[in-house]
């Protein structure tokens, strides 16, 4: 009846292959994932201190959202972590360790009339008694192990981070692959 079939075996592709690896590290590391919607509020883009220039301020507006906080497709993640951090402090949890494996959504062009570009992201954020800016970038060292790059870290120029407690990650070629650092205080008190 089934001659021509075959036994395969099965296995993830090699994105789902890295992502898992790195969110290994992290759960290794004590980090707990998050799952969050890839909507959030308009107002994001304000709260994160976005410069009116920055291409993640193209936004891709819901034609019906259900409500207003989640009204627009996220381009950036920190928002969905910066709300989860919240929550729990205001809930009494006071040490986390946060992580979420997602998507981000850029536009080519608004209004739309293809696809936005679809980014992977690994985001990560630390709230937490004694956990200083060295033990993150310990954190990011054992990330980027595996992949072998060549990297120095620079000042960041990420508007939602401290400026003087962050860094951007920058491979030898010049491309920023990632950033981390203290978030900014008036992001804080958004």
């Amino acid at each position: 009846m089934f001659e021509n079939s075959s036994i395969t075996i099965g296995k993830y592709e090699p994105r789902l292959v890295v992502e898992n690896n790195l969110k290994n590290v992290l759960v290794d590391s004590g980090y707990y994932e998050t799952l969050n919607y890839s909507l959030y509020t308009a107002s994001a883009c304000d709260k994160l201190l976005l410069k009116e220039d920055d291409e993640r301020r193209k936004v891709i507006q819901i034609a019906n959202p259900i409500s207003e906080d989640l009204s627009t497709v996220r381009t950036v993640m920190a928002h969905a972590w910066l709300l989860d951090i919240s929550y729990n402090l205001v809930v009494g949890n006071k040490d986390l360790r946060l992580f979420e494996a997602g998507r981000v959504y850029q536009p080519k062009e608004l209004p739309l009339k293809e696809l936005p570009v679809e980014n992977n992201r690994l985001s990560f954020a630390v709230c937490e008694s004694g956990y200083d800016f060295f033990m993150l970038k310990g954190v990011v060292e054992n990330l980027l192990v595996p992949f072998r790059i060549e990297y120095t870290l620079e000042r960041s120029k990420e508007p939602y981070l401290h400026s003087g407690v962050s860094a951007d990650i920058v491979t030898k070629d010049g491309k920023v692959i990632g950033w981390f650092g203290k978030v900014h205080k008036n992001v804080l008190k958004n």
